[in-house]
């Protein structure tokens, strides 16, 4: 009792999203009708069917069942050649069991597909975009990325520029577009640009992005600057036309009142002298007239003098609130496609917060979003792609009233298996 089976093709190639198909021979070498089980073993069980999968075999007959190999046009299917073994197991002698082994060639082919983010950067000297290049086919090929403006007003770096994609994978590529020339002021200008993804047997692969090009100065400069000159006018004005007139007007009041002093001080002296020198005549007089008679007679004059002086003052002060100069950092771990957030420490809510100091920091070069939060609103939102570090300094501090809070949050929206990990450093003082 027993079966003997043979395949009709040992070997077979068939292409992804084809069929091929080829036939089991199972023969009945024993005494009675036998049914026969048959079992597919090896990598192309899974897109592999049998049909029937059961033979009922009269003694000394054979039968046959087709195998359909149906291998999905997909990189879980690596090209390649795909070994197979056919299990056909007796029912009335399952120690007369068969095995046949086969290979079957799988074909090549490849679907490269490319994605930019974002699609339009901001910049004042580089623009930054991240390129997805996915390999979508089941062999390994290598990649070259380029990037194209028709107007040549950009030179590109490109970080790898080339390298090989195994199947199924996605790689990552840093887009830094660098403007050709530079300008101090004006209007922001668009420049449009083209990415392109090539290979050995893989047809060009584009993507269209742009960079907004920025004027150098920070737009901030000029209004601060006018303000200060403003400031500084202003000043003068009131020094010229109030502080400088008040000035003057005081010190001639008091010469005024000194010249006066020093004039009756004058006056008194002259009156002193000519009476010194009425009687002084007078005492001559007498002299002369008398006979015979001895007498003194003196007469002195003094003179003093007087001093009068004024001194005045004022003074003013004044105080401004107590202020604290205070910060913190805050570092988030979000898995991707999750959202994270974290309130500043270190903010009493009997306190006033001045923000003045925003540094960002995405050194991993995650994707996604952040926002920075002041109570239920939002106070500006980045997108991760666009940089790796980023800070502002704000000339007019952001004021968070007392028992608001100032939240820093993330949406990962990485597309490996890795956490957005960005970080924020706040800075201000408390008031």
């Amino acid at each position: 009792m027993g079966a003997s089976s043979r395949l009709s093709i040992r070997e077979l190639t068939v292409e992804p999203g084809g069929e091929q198909t080829c036939e089991v021979l199972v023969r009945n070498t024993g005494m009675v009708v036998d049914q026969f089980r048959l079992d597919l073993v090896g990598e192309a069980r899974r897109w592999t069917v049998i049909e029937p999968a059961e033979l009922n075999v009269y003694p000394g007959e054979e039968t046959a069942a087709v195998l359909r190999f149906r291998p999905p046009r997909s990189s879980a299917v690596p090209a390649g050649e795909v070994p197979f073994a056919v299990r056909v197991a007796s029912r009335e002698d399952p120690e007369g069991s068969t095995v046949e082994e086969g290979a079957i060639v799988v074909g090549a082919f490849t679907d490269v597909a490319a994605e930019i983010s974002p699609r339009t950067s901001r910049g004042r000297r580089r623009g930054r975009h991240v390129l997805t290049v996915e390999n979508r086919g089941n062999t390994e090929i290598p990649l070259d990325v380029m990037g194209v403006d028709p107007d040549e007003l950009l030179r590109f770096t490109m970080t790898p520029s080339s390298f090989s994609a195994p199947p199924g994978t996605a790689t990552y590529v840093r887009v830094r577009p660098r403007p050709v020339n530079t300008f101090w002021r004006g209007e922001n200008k668009t420049l449009p640009f083209q990415v392109y993804v090539t290979g050995l047997d893989v047809g060009p692969t584009s993507v269209d992005a742009r960079m907004l090009q920025e004027q150098l100065l920070p737009r901030w400069l000029l209004p601060a600057i006018a303000l200060v000159v403003a400031a500084i006018a202003a000043l003068i004005g009131l020094w010229f036309g109030f502080i400088r007139p008040a000035v003057k007007s005081a010190a001639t009041d008091e010469a005024k009142k000194q010249t006066h002093a020093s004039s009756q001080v004058a006056q008194q002296a002259k009156q002193t002298a000519q009476q010194a020198q009425a009687n002084s005549q007078q005492a001559l007089a007498a002299t002369g007239a008398g006979a015979g008679a001895n007498g003194k007679n003196g007469a002195g004059a003094g003179a003093g003098g007087a001093g009068a002086g004024a001194a005045g003052g004022a003074g003013a002060g004044s105080g401004s609130p107590t202020t604290t100069p205070t910060g913190g950092r805050i570092q988030l771990n979000v898995a991707p496609g999750q959202s994270g957030s974290q309130n500043l420490p270190g903010i009493p809510k009997s306190k006033t917060f001045q923000l003045t100091d925003v540094i960002l920091e995405n050194p991993n070069g995650d994707l996604g979003t952040v926002f920075l939060k002041r109570g239920s609103g939002v106070l500006f939102t980045l997108n991760l792609a666009d940089f790796r570090d980023l800070d502002y300094h704000f000339v007019s501090p952001i004021t968070v009233p007392k028992g608001q809070s100032l939240a820093f949050s993330v949406q990962c929206a990485n597309t490996a298996k890795r956490a957005c990990t960005p970080a924020v450093y706040l800075g201000g003082y408390l008031q």
